[in-house]
C-alpha cells in the first residue's frame, strides 16, 4: 500500500500539521486521533481514513505497528461493517484480546460485532 500526502488538516481553526506529510505523521495523526474515542464506544478504519484522506487500510498497517496499545487504544477501532477485526500485539495476531478489552470497557459484542449504538463516526464528531 503507497501512502500518499495528507492535506493540511484543520481542527477548530489550528493548523495541526502542514502539508509537506509523511508517513511517520500520518502515524502520529492516527494515534492521535484514537486517543479521542471514549472508553465504551469504537470507530472504524474508513473514519479515521476519511478525515486524513487515506485508505483504511494504511490506518489498518499503522495500527499493527502500535508498540503502545494501552497508551494508544488501537482496541477502539474496529471495521465498517461491525465486526472487530483484527488485533496485533507484541506482533503476533491476538483477536481474543481486542475483544476482551472492548467487552472490558463495556462494549456490547455479539457474534464478533459491535451494536451500532457504540460505533462513533470521527468525521461528525470533529467537523461538525
Amino acid at each position: 500500500m503507497k501512502w500518499r500526502s495528507v492535506p493540511c488538516v484543520v481542527f477548530d481553526g489550528v493548523l495541526l500539521r502542514t502539508c509537506d506529510s509523511n508517513k511517520n505523521i500520518v502515524k502520529e495523526l492516527i494515534l492521535a486521533l484514537i486517543q479521542l474515542i471514549p472508553i465504551g464506544n469504537v470507530t472504524t478504519y474508513s473514519s479515521i481514513a476519511c478525515l486524513l484522506n487515506i485508505h483504511p487500510r494504511i490506518v489498518a498497517l499503522a495500527l499493527k505497528k502500535n508498540k503502545r496499545p494501552i497508551a494508544y487504544p488501537c482496541h477502539r477501532v474496529i471495521r465498517s461493517d461491525g465486526y472487530i477485526g483484527g488485533y496485533t500485539l507484541s506482533g503476533r495476531r491476538a483477536d481474543s484480546v481486542k475483544e476482551k478489552l472492548l467487552t472490558l470497557e463495556g462494549v456490547p459484542i455479539i457474534n464478533g460485532r459491535v451494536s451500532p449504538n457504540r460505533i462513533i463516526d470521527l468525521t461528525k464528531l470533529l467537523l461538525t
